[in-house]
């Protein structure tokens, strides 16, 4: 399996309609950063398989917050 899918590949493996997963984004389910990224503003969305796998089989426990703030990474330590 591909690691990162097209959303009609995304689809095509999901028990999911285009609307659910619209609306799944809509109400927080399905997050920017953890489950699909887009590698330019107005890009497509590219969708991580390993995160909707998770999402998936997800057993009921918390999952941690992703922060919104942007890091600086120190790369030369």
């Amino acid at each position: 399996m591909k690691p990162y899918l097209s959303t009609s590949e995304l689809l095509a493996l999901v028990p999911w309609s285009e609307t659910g997963v619209e609306s799944m984004i809509r109400d927080g389910i399905l997050k920017l950063g953890l489950h699909f990224f887009r590698p330019r503003a107005r890009a497509h969305r590219v969708w991580k398989w390993a995160a909707i796998v998770e999402h998936i089989e997800w057993d009921g426990t918390p999952l941690p917050r992703l922060s919104r703030q942007r890091k600086i990474v120190d790369v030369q330590t």
